[in-house]
Parts: structure tokens; C-alpha cells; sequence
């Protein structure tokens, strides 16, 4: 329960993390690394997906291990958007002089450094949540809808089959673990053909 809690903030911590390997290319002379590195990751993470989508409706186990590689694309955007941060900020870091050798204002400096920190923050709320995997999550939501899409007609009306794929009272949401009980469900009623639809 104590390690769930962790989760978001280990999230954040990562995307932090790879944010700062970016703006950190970008300022050592390999922006190509900047670009290149996270556009990888991104193929990778779409391509492992799409062959967990290959393998329904025969193989749902299987797919639900391969369709969550999909979370590095937000994480990959959200790394992105980080990077960007830490670059803007530190491009609207003023000096402590002017090119006059004026002292900067200490309240234009606080200004900056809230303008940075604020913008920071934006992007933080508006693509860490993006990265989850709860029942409530935009990958969890791709999932069900393409369980949904894979499986229409597959199956029997009313049978176990059926609502593994498209009920809720049978197991609750579509997170790591109920995806995985369905899957499971799923396969063992494909192995039975208990629910299947008869072959015309």
C-alpha cells in the first residue's frame, strides 16, 4: 500500500530524471542525442504495443504483458516537456549584471525565477497523470476500448466470455491487475470455447 502511494512521485522523479538527460544533451553540444534517444524510446514503446494488439483476440494474456509498453509514449512526452522546462528556465536566468555591468533588480530576477518555476509546474500537472496505469487511466481506457473493439461479437451474449470483456461487475476497472484477471478469464474461455460464438 506504502509502495502504490510512491508510485506518482517515482513517476515524476523518472520523468524528471530523463528531462534533465535531455536539457543536459542540449547543453553539452548533443542535441542530437536530445532528439534522437526520446524518439527510440517512443518506437519502441508503440511498436511492442501494436504487437500486443496482434495478438487478440487468440492471445489475450500475452497481450495485456505488451500493451502497456505504450505508457513510454506519454512518458517520453512528458521527459520531453520537462526538458523543455529545465531549458527555458535556464535560458530566463538572469545575471547578476547587466551587459552595463548594472546590478539586475532582485525583484525582476524573483519574477523570472516564479515565471520558470510556474511554468515548470504546468507541464509536470499536465503530463505526469498522463503516464499513470489506475483503472482511470488513459492507457487503461486504450485497453478496455481495444479489448472492446477485438472482441465484438467474439463471444456469446450474456456469456462469461462477454462480460470478462465489457462488464464492470465481473472484475472492477481495467488496471495492471484486473487487465491481467480478465485476460486470464478471457484465454481460459477461448481454450473451453464455452462462450465462444458457434462457427456459421
Amino acid at each position: 500500500m506504502m509502495l502504490s502511494g510512491l508510485l506518482v512521485p517515482l513517476r515524476a522523479l523518472v520523468v524528471a530524471i530523463l528531462g534533465a538527460g535531455i536539457a543536459w544533451g542540449w547543453y553539452t553540444g548533443h542535441r542530437w542525442l536530445s532528439f534522437v534517444a526520446p524518439l527510440v524510446v517512443l518506437a519502441i514503446g508503440l511498436t511492442v504495443s501494436e504487437f500486443g494488439v496482434a495478438k487478440l483476440p487468440e492471445d489475450p494474456v500475452t497481450a495485456v504483458r505488451m500493451m502497456p509498453w505504450r505508457i513510454l509514449v506519454p512518458a517520453v512526452i512528458a521527459a520531453g516537456a520537462a526538458g523543455i522546462a529545465i531549458i527555458v528556465a535556464a535560458e530566463l536566468t538572469l545575471p547578476d549584471k547587466t551587459a552595463k555591468g548594472v546590478p539586475t533588480p532582485n525583484s525582476l530576477k524573483e519574477i523570472v525565477t516564479a515565471l520558470s518555476t510556474a511554468i515548470t509546474a504546468f507541464l509536470a500537472a499536465g503530463f505526469i497523470d498522463w503516464t499513470g496505469d489506475a483503472n482511470d487511466s488513459r492507457l487503461a481506457d486504450w485497453i478496455s476500448s481495444t479489448f472492446q473493439k477485438k472482441y465484438k461479437g467474439y463471444f456469446v451474449a450474456e456469456s462469461t466470455g462477454e462480460k470478462l470483456v465489457y462488464s464492470g461487475y465481473v472484475v472492477d476497472g481495467w488496471g495492471g491487475a484486473a487487465r491481467m484477471k480478465r485476460a486470464k478469464g478471457i484465454a481460459e474461455e477461448i481454450e473451453t470455447g464455452g462462450s465462444r460464438v458457434p462457427p456459421p
